[in-house]
């Protein structure tokens, strides 16, 4: 696995099928919504929901990993604090802010702004590493990315000029936990297993988000059988694409991986298409080959940087 993630071959469609399984969380959780019977104006049930989600997801992760290596995933003790921080950064923190603007800016402002974390990241990576600079064929891609994924939006409605620290800053500030929990899952894998990373700090971050829930009243109210496998997918999904990413960011530049979370809305939108009966609108094409562009000519365009 060490060796085949770095072919070409094999790393652009594991890039692209973690986007997929995270595009597929959106008509998913949709419908965990109903199925749960969770009050979408009440944060704190949607925290519990989104809490037990990536607490299973960070256990099917390091079983995973028990099944990969053999034994039980075992982390330094110097990596402890980072894995424990990441677990708050990346999972906690991030999605307690997603969750709390969502309910406080426009779907269309909301979808556009959370997209904005691959881009982020890009950010992130040149500041941190010499060898992963901010070059004019990043600038240009990401540039062309975004413009995708504002056009993606459009179709759902306007995009709205007012600014809510609780709702377009907050969407920011997740945006920006997301970037910079890339980065510290890239530092972390350089001692510890990848599987272990991400199933750590999944479990941890999904019991404090689970608690946080739990204790400001959130509740949840299953209707049946199919409330608790769609849990299942939903941490299954979260399991195998953090997993998969955080080996991709072991042995990538952090820009060429993370431009591809660009794709998300992309999957996300036709996802819902298909599973929920969402229209389409004729501008997701368009919106894909302008994303699928600044992929590609952020990983294309030639520069010096190694």
């Amino acid at each position: 696995m060490n060796i085949t993630m770095k072919k070409p071959f094999i790393w652009i469609p594991a890039a692209l099928f973690c986007a997929l399984l995270w595009g597929s969380a959106f008509p998913a959780v949709k419908s965990g919504y109903e199925l749960f019977q969770v009050d979408t104006t009440h944060v704190f049930s949607i925290l519990v929901f989104a809490g037990f989600r990536f607490t299973l997801a960070g256990l099917l992760t390091l079983l995973m990993a028990v099944l990969f290596l053999k034994k039980i995933p075992r982390v330094e003790k110097s990596e402890r604090k980072g894995i424990v921080l990441l677990g708050l950064v990346q999972t906690t923190l991030q999605y307690t802010f997603f969750y709390i603007a969502l309910s406080n800016t426009t779907g269309v402002n909301g979808s556009i702004l959370s997209a904005t974390s691959g881009f982020i990241a890009v950010v992130f990576a040149a500041l941190y590493y010499k060898n992963d600079r901010l070059t004019m064929g990043k600038v240009v891609g990401c540039v062309i990315g975004l413009v995708g994924i504002i056009l993606l939006n459009l179709g759902e409605g306007e995009i709205s000029t007012n600014f809510s620290m609780f709702g377009e800053g907050f969407m920011l500030l997740s945006a920006a936990l997301s970037g910079l929990g890339t980065l510290m899952s890239k530092e972390l894998t350089g001692k510890t297993h990848p599987f272990a990373v991400s199933g750590y700090q999944l479990f941890l971050g999904g019991a404090v988000l689970s608690i946080i829930g739990l204790l400001g009243g959130g509740r949840l109210t299953p209707t049946g059988p199919e409330a608790y496998l769609l849990l299942l997918y939903l941490a299954l999904l979260s399991c195998l694409a953090f997993g998969i990413w955080t080996i991709l960011l072991k042995y990538h530049q952090m820009s060429k991986i993370s431009i591809f979370k660009a794709m998300i809305p992309v999957f996300g939108s036709f996802l819902s298409v298909v599973f929920l009966g969402e229209p389409l609108h004729p501008s997701a094409l368009f919106s894909l080959l302008l994303i699928v562009a600044g992929i590609v000519v952020l990983n294309r365009w030639k520069t010096s940087a190694t």
